[in-house]
């Protein structure tokens, strides 16, 4: 773990009460020196640590899933000086990662009014073992990741040489023991690893045994491995810190809607075909490319409704491609309805919205993107105005090589804008997006 720069702590090092989970001063000093240009005080990093805190252990899986959807996608902080602008709070960094579009529909950390008081990495990266933790039991888990004091990665070790203890003895520790005496950890967990240094693997905390899986390659490494060499690919490969933050962010999923405690962590293959279909995606995209994005090759029952999903995800929440417009194509009646299921409970995962949610999105992330602000109420109706006038240009099948309707577009959202005030400031880069992304809406709606 330390090769993965990942530096170890004894436990009993930690300055913290015996029922705290989170490393308060981490998290603290992270919000503190990554929003320090927002000028976020401390009042404010105390409220959103509070407000994790809250969060209750006894309802587990939607209080996970609540800080699931934080860790990878953030959340709105309104500040305590409500005259301040708002901010796009994530507890993890992401930076060195594909930036993302923020969606409008994100929760909201409201901080406590001020009157009632007087591209660096600033992620905080901890291994820590033998962390003595007090609840229902007193129980002490054999390791845990923390980013930013916050327990994301939760291990279990049984010894190999011991024949009545075995792996599947680390996972009912986890899953019964652990989620008995100790809930809280687990309401900040990402996902579980459990070893007996030679069967290694890892999965949901909710998920049956059978769907752990190990982790049997590094990126770029020619064959699979098993057995003992299975730890150094699951610590290289998925614990490596920019793949873990990236797995974090876009790799686990949780229905909008879900029938059971359902938490999907992707397996290795999905996350490095996603990745290599994105990235051969994009360098094939036309006027460059030719167009052909590639072709993904799965055994049946290995998942690839699940690759797809994370492909999506990839695609819908990437800025370079500015919210495309995706088309799946079966062969088989069983497997629509498997795929309608699946994706029609996956519009929060993939950043789905409606084309005026879709509008006030992109007007949204350029307030954040160039720094400026601008009324909410405004920006709605700014968006509402933006539809009409896309709604009405696609009319025409040929729009798309006709220069006129194209001017005729941009002089349309140039009047809109002026009429509006928006931008506040002078920055043609935000009119270059609008136009663009205008664009695609008429792509979409034609």
């Amino acid at each position: 773990m330390e090769n993965e720069n990942y530096p170890h702590y004894a436990g009993n090092t930690l300055a913290r009460t015996a029922d705290e989970v989170l490393i308060e001063e981490d998290l603290l000093f992270y919000l503190l020196t990554k929003y320090e240009h927002h000028q976020l005080t401390e009042t404010e990093a105390k409220s959103i640590i509070l407000q994790l805190k809250t969060l209750p252990a006894s309802d587990l899986y939607t209080s996970n899933r609540t800080i699931q959807r934080w860790l990878s996608d953030g959340f709105i902080l309104k500040r305590e000086d409500r005259n301040q602008k708002d901010i796009h709070i994530q507890l993890i960094d992401f930076n060195g990662l594909d930036t993302q579009l923020v969606t409008s529909n994100l929760d909201t950390i409201v901080a406590e009014p001020l009157m009632l008081y007087q591209p660096r990495d600033y992620n905080i990266y901890k291994f820590v073992n033998q962390l003595e933790i007090t609840g229902n039991e007193k129980r002490i888990p054999d390791g845990i990741i923390y980013i930013n004091g916050i327990p994301v990665v939760v291990f279990e070790f049984k010894s190999a040489i011991r024949e009545e203890c075995t792996i599947h003895d680390a996972y009912t520790q986890l899953t019964v023991r652990y989620k008995r005496d100790i809930p809280e950890l687990f309401k900040y967990n990402a996902f579980c690893v459990i070893s007996d240094g030679v069967n290694n693997k890892a999965g949901s905390f909710f998920a049956p045994y059978e769907f752990f899986y190990a982790w049997r390659r590094v990126a770029g490494l020619a064959k699979e491995v098993d057995g003992i060499d299975s730890m150094f690919t699951l610590v290289q490969g998925m614990l490596n810190r920019n793949r873990l933050r990236d797995i974090i962010r876009n790799f686990i999923y949780m229905p909008d809607t879900p029938k059971e405690n359902e938490k999907i962590v992707c397996r290795y293959p999905q996350y490095y075909a996603a990745k290599c279909l994105y990235d051969s995606i994009k360098s094939a995209q036309k006027p460059d490319g030719n167009g052909k994005g590639g072709t993904y090759f799965g055994a049946t029952g290995c998942g690839k409704s699940f690759t797809m999903l994370f492909l999506s995800r990839l695609l819908m929440k990437s800025q370079h491609f500015r919210s495309p417009t995706l088309v799946l194509i079966t062969d088989r009646t069983d497997l629509d309805d498997q795929l309608a299921r699946q994706f029609t409970n996956a519009k929060g995962f993939m950043g789905l919205v409606k084309r005026l949610k879709a509008a006030y999105d992109i007007l949204k992330s350029l307030c954040i993107k160039y720094d400026f602000t601008y009324p909410d109420n405004k920006m709605i109706e700014l968006a509402k105005a933006v539809k009409r006038i896309v709604d009405t240009q696609a009319k025409y099948p040929d729009w798309n090589k006709r220069d006129d309707i194209k001017s005729a577009l941009k002089v349309d959202l140039i009047l809109l804008l002026d009429e509006f005030g928006y931008p506040p400031v002078e920055r043609d880069e935000v009119y270059v997006e609008i136009f663009e992304q205008a664009e695609n809406f008429k792509k979409n709606r034609a």
